[in-house]
């Protein structure tokens, strides 16, 4: 059974500047979302909005090497997260890209797709698959390109829904 994690992205501004790390503090925790839509102070954070249809943007986590893969996933404004069958993987490695390795979902401090390679480095460039449901597939081609740096982003055209 395939772990669910919620595709919707939120835009949340801070009014206290005490508890936020600069002007946009983002809630990624759906709960946390939750909970401030029914107490409109939520201790200094308010104003949570939906916002659909941005663009995605692939984040290389700075530990990230040729046998270590994560990226986290957002938009300009917030993370976008996938479910069921997740994020996959495909190398120049895998003959015409058709070789899709899964990827698995890390939640930490910040949240991202992660691949150990299992002792084989990994050539780029990497496409990367985001499935959202049996019928929603979206696929960032090449998006990671051969010289991908740790802590780099890329940003594509594809688009979080």
């Amino acid at each position: 059974m395939a772990t669910s994690y919620r595709l919707t992205p939120f835009f949340v501004s801070c009014l206290l500047a005490l508890i936020c790390f600069s002007e946009l503090c983002f809630c990624r925790s759906t709960a946390a979302v939750g909970w401030s839509s029914t107490n409109a102070t939520c201790d200094g954070i308010s104003d949570a909005e939906k916002r659909e249809g941005e663009t995605i943007i692939f984040d290389i986590d700075p530990l990230s090497n040729p046998y270590y893969f994560a990226v986290e996933i957002r938009t300009k404004f917030t993370l976008c997260e996938f479910y069921d069958q997740g994020v996959d993987l495909a190398d120049a490695s895998s003959s015409n890209q058709n070789n899709w390795k899964p990827m698995r979902y890390t939640p930490s401090m910040v949240s991202s797709w992660a691949l150990d390679s299992g002792g084989l480095p990994l050539r780029a460039p990497f496409s990367i698959r985001l499935t959202n449901g049996p019928s929603q597939i979206q696929v960032a081609k090449n998006i990671i390109p051969v010289g991908w740096r740790p802590g780099a982003s890329y940003p594509s055209s594809l688009l979080c829904h």
